[in-house]
Order: structure tokens, then C-alpha cells, then sequence
């Protein structure tokens, strides 16, 4: 990072949880968004698309060309389908960044309308990662570990996953359609999406994690 950059540290709660620690690009500087907007969009992102209502224990909100570190787990579940800076840093217009009760959470609004109405904007185009951490037995095969993820995020439940390798844990691939509103005409369109999870743990403490690009982002998502 280059002296004199801005900087900000958003909440985390693991450590191999996503990293929430950003910085601006050369050139750039940092703009907040506020707490409230980032914890509204975390919030009705995880009730409308991963089925889940989630309470927000702080948030935050950056409109920049930002970098995000990768934390082993994301490294895991991204190496070779995802290029997170491309995405957060070159894409996305606002990003946001919490810690929810259980775990933490990641969203990039690709939005540049400015439309006011933030729930429409991240269904309309977006790229989410939310990692939710428990306590218990961890999973014993692939199988365990899919009914886990979707226990997790239910709102998956009936896509077509495709299992995928990576070094340590369980991971899928889907893709598949989803509605929302157009921001310019309102109008319900059918949007694409592309989802991986991953699901796997150290010791008694289980981690599922989740990745979603839809509309202009889900071709950031690129099966291997």
C-alpha cells in the first residue's frame, strides 16, 4: 500500500473468515456509506436470496475502487473461478461489510443508477459472500456437508450443485436464474446466477460460506 493511502478495517470475527480489511487503489480515495444503508442491504440481501433473517451487529459501507486480502478459506473456495479484486475492486460501485450474529458478510452493489432503493439494486446486480460459523460435530462426507450448507442458506434449496475439489472441506458449483426489478423501466426481469459454497470447519467450529454473483457480476464467477 502506498503511503498516504486511506485506509479503513471493517468487522471480522474469525480469522479465516473474508477478510473486511480494505484500502483504496492508487488514485482513489475511501467514501463511507452509511451504517445504516450498508446494514439495510446486508440484511434484505440475506432475507430475499439466501432465505435467512440475519441481525447486524455493526456495519459499514465504502464507495471506492477498493482491494480486499483473501483469507485462507476464501483462497479455498475462489482459486481459479473468481478474480475478487477485478470484482470489488474494478466493478463494484458501493461495497459493504458487516458482522452479522454468527458470522460476517460481504457485499458489492454494482448499481450506478443510484436509485435510492438499495434492496433492488444488490437483487438486480451484486456479488455476496456471507460465512456463517457454528458449533458442533463436524460433517463426515459430502452429503453432510451440502445438507449443512443448505440448512445454512435455504433460499439454495433446488439448485443443481456440482461438487467441485478443493484442499480442505466441501465445495459446489450452481448456476441458475433468478428475478428482480429492472432500475430503470421497474419491471420484473429475469437476471443470471452463479453460486459456490463451501462448506468445513478447524476442530468444532463449522464454516459455511457462500458466494453469489448475480446479474452483471455472475459472469465474474467462471466455472473451471
Amino acid at each position: 500500500m502506498q503511503q498516504g493511502t486511506p485506509r479503513a478495517t471493517l468487522p471480522i470475527e474469525a480469522t479465516f473468515a473474508p477478510t473486511l480489511t480494505a484500502r483504496a487503489n492508487s488514485g482513489n480515495s475511501l467514501r463511507k456509506v452509511s451504517p445504516e444503508k450498508a446494514a439495510q442491504a446486508l440484511k434484505d440481501y440475506a432475507k430475499e436470496v439466501l432465505g435467512i433473517d440475519i441481525r447486524v451487529r455493526n456495519a459499514e459501507g465504502l464507495a471506492a475502487n477498493l482491494r480486499l486480502d483473501l483469507t485462507e478459506t476464501l483462497e479455498i473456495l475462489l482459486e481459479g473461478w473468481v478474480d475478487l479484486e477485478q470484482v470489488i475492486g474494478d466493478f463494484a460501485v458501493e461495497t459493504y461489510a458487516g458482522a452479522i450474529e454468527g458470522g460476517v458478510a460481504t457485499l458489492g452493489n454494482g448499481s450506478a443508477i443510484g436509485t435510492g432503493d438499495v434492496t433492488a439494486e444488490v437483487l438486480a446486480s451484486s456479488f455476496a459472500i456471507y460465512s456463517i460459523f457454528g458449533r458442533g460435530a463436524a460433517v463426515t462426507d459430502a452429503d453432510s456437508a451440502l445438507k449443512r450448507g443448505l440448512e445454512e442458506f435455504p433460499g439454495m434449496e433446488g439448485l443443481k450443485f456440482s461438487p467441485y475439489k478443493v484442499s480442505t472441506g466441501y465445495a459446489w458449483y450452481a448456476e441458475s436464474k433468478a428475478v428482480a426489478k429492472d432500475l430503470v423501466t421497474g419491471k420484473e426481469v429475469i437476471v443470471p446466477q452463479r453460486v459456490l459454497l463451501y462448506v468445513g470447519g478447524r476442530r468444532n467450529v463449522q464454516n459455511a460460506t457462500i458466494v453469489i454473483g448475480r446479474g452483471d457480476f455472475a459472469e465474474f464467477i467462471t466455472p473451471r
